[in-house]
């Protein structure tokens, strides 16, 4: 094991300076790369714009020249291939094999592979009338749906798994005949809920569990018919709901309004992880041993990975999952064993620098293979040819600068406005080029092209006829033009929710600012005894600091300049338990 220390680098990307962990170095040595050159956060951006997720566009398969959706558009200049064509045998990657050229850099010659070998749509794997969804797997009549996985009837989900009849919900699991809702585990019939599980027949819900019949409360465990942590009759919450006409799109504006307002007044745990122990980061569950993650799942021993589930022993991975080890700096994959520098792979073995290849093992360099082995730039070799063009090709690599890098965010086939990049790390046009990278100038859309005014439009669910879906509308954020399906209108009928006024994809981006960043600051507990430090919250219980300011301090999500209410795990868990 190595006995190498801590060490303080400078971000060759952003010139920031960043830490390389001893354990850092105990895995790169395990897995026979260098320690990165880039700090986390750029090896972040790295990773995501090689990844297409929202933006989608109308163009024909360049192979059977059927009309299909894809994450290209149709001026991109690579070859498309719809996902029935490219998962055919009517064509196979070997046939764009190339040698080594060792008077050039590697990447340069990997982009040449890239422009040459057909690239899938999009990701849409056994999926049935859910045309319109991307990066999804056995999803059933869904519309829109984005990181989507065993579930039917969605719509304008993301990170959704074995749920079924949602609209509007991120990172949700199990869940069902739910509205507008983020970071949801087992919840049914329930709008607005956030951060919270088991909950059944509520409204506006933050970090609440085993509760039914509530509304607008904080923090409740156990809990049935209260309003804003009050507890009353199950006549008495009835009789007051009846107050509220949550069919009407101006009441549920201020409701929401008031709902994220009280949510500051109330006391936030420090994270938010489940069942897990040796932890740094935030959105974890069943993980041990994961440090400065996000957004995971059943991981052990992984460091610097975000939505991703089932991985061992690996760093720097993201969307990745389904039995993996040993992995680094991976953006999409599954069922994956000693890979480093890959794209877009399933049941892949033992490889490095490969992008969209699939049931393949010993690759170097290759794109778009399946069933293949022993391959470099998709020429295939003997085993021992094989080890002696990798080693050499890896000295070459060493010599350029290219050895132990992610492929290049120019080489991208996406522009950084187009790719998930720009979701967690967004930029102005100005900012992107400036870094030598590109800039898509027409996203896709319409404006101006609306066929109603909201003037004309009834506020109350009630009063909106069928005739709703023929009609354009004009996002109230972005002004961009989006229409009614018939299946959400059905669903904002029977559930009497107004119609929404935003795009879906401002819609998206407003549950996500809801949402913790994926980063860490350093702060002390904000309980001061018998209430917080700023005043606001009267502590309920008696804490093991008294009166005096508590003196722990932790990682969190929350910048020191945020309004919520922070406390330490002891302080939270005797107020809230």
């Amino acid at each position: 094991m190595s006995n190498q220390q801590a060490e303080q680098r400078q971000c060759q990307n952003c010139a920031q300076e960043f830490t390389v962990e001893p354990e850092d170095f105990v895995f790169y040595e395990k897995i026979q790369v260098p320690a990165p050159t880039w700090c986390a956060d750029c090896r972040n951006r790295r990773r995501f714009a090689w990844r297409n997720e929202r933006v989608l566009y109308s163009r024909t398969c360049d192979l059977c020249n059927k009309q299909i959706i894809s994450t290209y558009s149709a001026d991109s200049p690579y070859t498309i291939y719809c996902p029935t064509c490219w998962w055919s045998d009517k064509w196979d990657a070997a046939t764009f094999a190339r040698a080594i050229d060792f008077s050039r850099p590697f990447f340069e010659q990997f982009q040449e592979l890239l422009l040459a070998v057909p690239r899938i749509s999009l990701v849409n794997l056994k999926s049935e009338n859910s045309e319109f969804c991307n990066e999804v797997e056995n999803i059933v009549d869904s519309y829109l749906a984005i990181f989507s996985f065993s579930s039917q009837r969605l719509y304008y989900t993301y990170w959704t798994s074995a749920s079924n009849d949602c609209i509007d919900c991120s990172f949700t699991l199990n869940s069902q005949l739910c509205y507008d809702s983020q970071d949801i585990t087992h919840c049914y019939n329930s709008r607005f809920i956030y951060n919270s599980t088991h909950i059944t027949d509520s409204l506006f819900l933050y970090n609440c569990h085993n509760s039914s019949n509530c509304f607008q409360c904080v923090n409740l465990k156990n809990a049935e018919y209260c309003i804003r942590n009050v507890q009353y009759t199950k006549e008495e919450y009835f009789q007051k709901l009846q107050l509220f006409n949550f069919s009407d799109t101006q009441t549920i504006e201020k409701l929401q309004k008031e709902f994220w307002e009280y949510t500051e007044q109330i006391p936030r745990h420090e994270i938010s992880i489940r069942t897990s122990e040796n932890i740094s980061g935030n959105y974890l569950q069943h993980c041990n041993n994961v440090r400065k993650s996000f957004d995971t799942i059943d991981a052990n021993n992984c460091a610097y990975i975000s939505d991703s589930g089932g991985i061992v022993d690996s760093m720097d991975c993201d969307q990745v999952g389904m039995n993996c080890e040993l992995l680094y700096e991976i953006q999409n994959g599954a069922r994956l064993y000693n890979i480093a520098f890959a794209h877009a792979c399933r049941d892949l073995r033992d490889s490095q620098y490969v992008d969209s290849c699939h049931s393949t093992e010993n690759l170097f360099g290759c794109a778009g293979l399946r069933k293949k082995k022993y391959a470099i730039l998709n020429k295939e070799y003997t085993p021992e040819e094989f080890a002696m063009l990798k080693e050499k090709l890896i000295a070459h690599m060493k010599q350029t600068g290219e050895w132990g890098e992610f492929f290049p965010m120019h080489l991208s086939p996406y522009a950084y406005n187009e790719s998930t990049v720009q979701q967690w790390y967004p930029k102005t046009k100005t900012e992107v080029e400036a870094e030598g990278l590109r800039w898509k100038k027409d996203l896709p859309g319409t404006y101006r092209k609306e066929t109603i005014q909201w003037s004309d439009m009834p506020d109350t669910i009630s009063d909106v006829s069928a005739d709703v879906t023929k009609h354009v509308f004009a996002c109230i954020d972005c002004q961009k033009n989006f229409k009614i399906t018939q299946p959400e209108f059905a669903f904002y009928q029977k559930h009497t929710i107004p119609i929404p006024r935003r795009c879906a994809d401002c819609r998206f981006q407003k549950r996500l600012s809801h949402r913790d960043p994926r980063k860490l600051w350093k702060q002390t507990c904000q309980c001061a005894g018998s209430q917080s430090e700023n005043g606001v919250y009267t502590n309920t219980a008696t804490h093991d600091h008294a009166d005096t300011l508590c003196s722990r301090t932790f990682q969190t999500a929350y910048a020191p300049d945020r309004k919520e209410i922070i406390y330490c795990k002891e302080c939270y868990n005797a107020e809230i338990i």
